[in-house]
């Protein structure tokens, strides 16, 4: 069940994204859906595979509650609602005081597996919702255009086929 529920989480999420990136029908929906999903295999099996590694329970509630606030926090951002910008600063401010926490306590704990890589995941997701990222400036993107500037960028494009 927990390899089904991780697996069918993420081919949500990644079809939602895809849905919402072609401006497709049921994208919120698929979204939604992914994002109940994901929330639900990190409070299932995460908190419990912390716990059995030996984690102390205050590390894995606040492990397991930057997971579940970055999910709420992404959620907030594809759905453009209020507080979008709030929730993604402490987000991405958890997002980099996560690691810094678990290397000090690196000599003391494990972390399993499921929640190395459901972190690496949502690190990247939030990451990749703000505009200006590091992640978008490495791949050449870097910022967020205008719908005017798109609009110039189209017919310049054009206009280069057509010449």
């Amino acid at each position: 069940m927990k390899n089904t529920l991780n697996l069918s989480s993420f081919l949500l999420l990644i079809t939602g994204l895809f849905f919402k990136a072609n401006h497709w029908a049921g994208a919120n929906a698929l979204l939604l859906l992914a994002m109940v999903c994901l929330s639900l295999t990190i409070v299932l099996f995460t908190y419990k595979d912390n716990l059995a590694t030996g984690m102390d329970t205050y590390l894995n509630v606040y492990l397991v509650a930057c997971l579940l606030f970055w999910i709420v926090a992404a959620t907030f951002k594809h759905f453009h609602w209020p507080g979008k910008t709030i929730l993604n600063c402490l987000g991405y401010l958890s997002a980099f005081a996560t690691p810094l926490l678990l290397l000090m306590h690196s000599k003391t704990i494990h972390i399993s597996k499921q929640y190395f890589f459901s972190f690496l995941f949502l690190f990247l997701l939030v990451l990749g919702l703000f505009p200006n990222n590091p992640i978008a400036k490495f791949l050449g993107q870097g910022r967020d255009y205008t719908i005017s500037e798109q609009a110039a960028l189209s017919l310049d494009s054009l206009n280069a086929i057509n010449n």
